[in-house]
């Protein structure tokens, strides 16, 4: 059962699979005595989830169940005058007592992934990490904290991972994050203008729109003007983006990266010659 369980606890928190695959191989496995052995693996990855929260809980007044009360004669010996003390270990072993659904049980109750060839699990992974993130962003002291823990760099990486759905809330997480011009300074050394350039090129609209709006906010440095402009594409991509037949695309920030290089006369005669006049 050990192995077993070990291969069951990997599929749970694998999306295409969460407790389908157990429940589907383990009567193949172990016939009439399936279901407790399901319920061992449940009792196990909700313990592996418990011990984790209890380690990272910076000192909360919390710990595993086990060792709360480490035996019914703990109960006992604590507690000899209640004698429901044993009827409380069982309950708050056995259920939710405050009827709070972790983020297991929501886990668990959303539908699976349908399994696919295609199907990259460690880009889904990042992008429901990114996601949390771009939620925890919006709030602006955070995006403060976690700029000056260095977070950025790690963050700018990804902006090269090669799935374009991680690379689009990659970017929308580093606009969230330009909240003054420390920040704004800081996004642009550790490496971003570059991959957001890239961005500019191909046929996804929500690509484009991520990169420029992020670009936009970023322009106000010379330095990082200049390393857009470094990119033969950059400028001619920025203009493509003004065409009218491109639909589900906020062209105001385009317009905000191109009028941030206008203060050039090689930009300018750039986007003339890329048919800014026209557009």
């Amino acid at each position: 059962m050990v192995i077993h369980g070990l291969l069951a606890i990997a599929t749970v928190f694998d999306p295409r699979f969460k407790l389908k695959l157990t429940e589907y191989y383990f009567p193949k496995i172990y016939g009439n005595d399936s279901e407790k052995h399901i319920v061992k693996v449940r009792k196990m990855y909700y313990d592996l989830v418990s011990e984790y929260q209890v380690k990272y809980s910076d000192g909360q007044d919390t710990m595993p169940m086990d060792l709360q009360v480490s035996s019914m004669e703990d109960v006992h010996e604590h507690d000899t005058m209640d004698p429901l003390a044993a009827y409380d270990l069982f309950v708050s072993s056995t259920s939710n007592v405050d009827g709070v659904k972790s983020e297991l049980d929501y886990y668990l109750e959303e539908s699976i992934l349908l399994r696919a060839a295609s199907f990259d699990i460690l880009a889904w992974s990042l992008i429901v990490v990114i996601d949390l993130l771009r939620h925890l962003t919006s709030c602006h002291p955070i995006a403060e904290v976690l700029i000056c823990d260095g977070f950025v760099v790690r963050l700018v990486n990804v902006l090269n991972y090669g799935v374009l759905g991680v690379r689009i809330v990659v970017a929308e997480v580093v606009h969230q994050m330009v909240v003054s011009s420390k920040s704004r300074k800081e996004m642009g050394e550790c490496g971003c203008i570059e991959p957001l350039s890239k961005m500019l090129d191909g046929k996804a609209a929500k690509k484009k729109e991520s990169a420029t709006k992020t670009l936009s906010t970023l322009m106000f440095y010379a330095s990082y003007r200049k390393i857009f402009r470094r990119d033969e594409r950059g400028i001619v991509s920025a203009v493509q983006l003004l065409d009218p037949s491109i639909k589900n695309l906020d062209r105001k920030y385009p317009v905000a990266v191109l009028a941030a290089l206008t203060h050039s006369s090689k930009c300018r005669k750039q986007m003339v010659d890329a048919g800014a006049c026209v557009q």
